[in-house]
């Protein structure tokens, strides 16, 4: 309701999305419009979704007023649309190492309210850097609503730390997803990575940019080693012409001029001390991965959605979707090296680098997302779905 007293214009904006609104590579419909209210007046809105061919639709709707949004996720269903998706392709460790069994394995459901989708073929490839293929696993058959979990074992033939895995759903000679999961050391904890595994590209970028500090370091070295050297030749050169008379003294002089040029010069070839740390850690202070510690539980209790779909209004209520869910909260921080003895100035850290003895860290809470709070259980019209943070005092919004 508008309780000015003006005509007041608010911003809309529509997103319409397959599934959910997680990746923008779903995103199938945008729009935006203005629209006026009046004093005191009321205004439903209505979005008519002209896009059929997904069984599952996620909607955001977007008011804006000044400095205030308003924002609603609506879920709604067709019906009759058989289609089946790719929830969680993975493997079961990491790395992959030689004579060890281990599994790749994914799951996927069949979405919408159709029991099954017919007529798939579900591939997981596991491929080297090169692209050779280290494994392969084929599936043939219907997708139920329910969770289905595929998987199959194998026993690696050499060690692998940078990896690809390729899962692949074809629904009636038509692929439906096409999905790839890098595993690269290099990013997933550069400090245990062997020699041989390749560099990631932050990590060639910030070699780069260490080795042109280091030099433009050394360079300052030697222009101060030069200006101290210039100083005191000419002070010297000068209390050495007064010392002629003196040779004692003009002696003392020389080894004077001799010891500070070569102070000088061993100061240009000093090495540069870095204090610097990784700005991640694992729970046992291993400096290796994201600064994450995950807190589990299971609840004994049915979690269920309000429901409202189809062309059928009256078919609403509450559906089952999640029994017992296995409940993920991620905590994130990251650490600043102290420049001060108080902490109240830091420099950020870069990873990889080492930390010198005696120095201060000040742990500061990390970027926050939604996607660090989810519970595990999905099926039919359902997903394992993300949480929101909030804050504790205000409330959900």
């Amino acid at each position: 309701m508008n309780e000015t007293q003006s005509d007041e214009q608010i911003q809309l904006s529509w997103k319409l999305y397959a599934w959910d609104a997680q990746s923008e590579d779903n995103l199938v419909e945008e729009r935006q419009e203005t629209i006026t209210i009046k004093p005191n007046q009321k205004r439903a809105l209505k979005f008519t979704a002209n896009e059929a061919s997904e069984p599952v639709y996620y909607l955001v709707a977007q008011a804006s007023y000044k400095d205030t949004k308003s924002i609603l996720g609506i879920r709604f269903v067709r019906e009759g649309i058989e289609k089946a998706r790719i929830n969680f392709p993975s493997i079961i460790q990491y790395p992959l190492l030689k004579g060890q069994e281990t599994t790749i394995f994914s799951c996927m459901h069949s979405m919408g309210t159709t029991t099954a989708t017919k007529n798939n073929k579900l591939t997981l490839e596991l491929l080297d850097e090169q692209g050779n293929q280290i494994t392969k696993y084929s599936y043939q058959g219907d997708i139920s609503g329910e969770m289905l979990a595929l998987k199959k074992d194998f026993t690696p033939q050499k060690d692998y730390y940078d990896f690809t895995l390729k899962a692949t759903l074809i629904t009636n000679e038509k692929t439906i997803e096409n999905i790839l999961v890098d595993y690269k050391c290099g990013e997933i904890g550069p400090a245990q990575c062997p020699k041989q595994s390749t560099p990631t590209k932050a990590q060639t970028q910030q070699s780069q940019q260490e080795s042109q500090a280091q030099s433009l370091q050394k360079l300052a070295n030697i222009l101060l080693a030069i200006a101290i050297i210039t100083a005191a030749i000419v002070l010297l050169a000068r209390m050495m012409k007064k010392a002629k008379e003196k040779p004692k003294k003009k002696k003392i002089l020389t080894y004077t001029l001799a010891i500070l040029a070569a102070l000088a010069l061993m100061a240009t070839l000093a090495p540069t001390a870095h204090a610097a740390a990784y700005p991640q850690w694992s729970q046992t202070a291993t400096m290796a991965g994201t600064s994450t510690i995950q807190n589990s539980t299971i609840v004994n209790k049915t979690l269920a959605y309000g429901w409202s779909y189809g062309n059928q209004a009256t078919i609403e209520g509450w559906a089952r979707a999640v029994a017992n869910p296995a409940i993920n909260v991620s905590y994130k921080a990251k650490a600043l090296l102290c420049t001060n003895a108080s902490c109240t100035a830091t420099s950020p850290l870069q990873s990889g680098n080492t930390i010198i003895e005696g120095s201060r860290l000040k742990l500061v809470n990390g970027a926050i997302k939604n996607t660090d709070i989810s519970w595990a259980g999905t099926g039919y019209s359902n997903d394992s779905p993300y949480g929101h943070w909030a804050n504790p005092n205000v409330g959900p919004s």
